[in-house]
C-alpha cells in the first residue's frame, strides 16, 4: 500500500488543526479546544474519506461507501452521523457547526 495516502490523511487533519494552535498573535481559548475534542471523530472520518477512500473509481466508491457506513454502525462508539441520503462522498464536514453538509449546498 502506498504510504502517501496516510501522509495525505495527516496533512488534511493538520489543515483543520492549525486554527487550534496558539501563536504569538493568536490565543486559543479552552472552549475552542473543547470544541475540537467534541468534533474529532467526525473530522477524522471526513479526512479519512478524502485521503484514503478517494483514490478509487466510481464503482469502487459505491463499495467503499457501503463499507464505511457499515463499519461506522458496527463501531457505535464513534459519534459520526453522516446523512444517509447519497454517499459519504456527497458531504463535507462543517467543523464549527459539528454537522455534515452537501457539497452542492455548501455556503462556504
Amino acid at each position: 500500500m502506498n504510504n502517501n495516502v496516510v501522509t495525505s490523511l495527516f496533512k488534511l487533519l493538520n489543515c483543520f488543526f492549525s486554527e487550534f494552535i496558539a501563536t504569538e498573535i493568536k490565543k486559543v481559548e479552552p472552549e475552542d479546544i473543547d470544541h475540537l475534542a467534541s468534533v474529532l471523530q467526525p473530522l477524522f472520518i471526513f479526512c479519512l474519506i478524502w485521503s484514503l477512500c478517494c483514490t478509487i473509481n466510481t464503482e469502487g466508491r459505491a463499495i467503499m461507501n457501503d463499507f464505511v457506513r457499515k463499519r461506522l454502525l458496527e463501531l457505535n462508539l464513534i459519534k459520526v452521523d453522516i446523512p444517509e441520503e447519497g454517499t459519504i462522498y456527497d458531504y463535507k464536514f462543517k467543523l464549527r457547526d459539528n454537522d455534515w453538509e452537501l457539497w452542492t449546498e455548501a455556503s462556504s
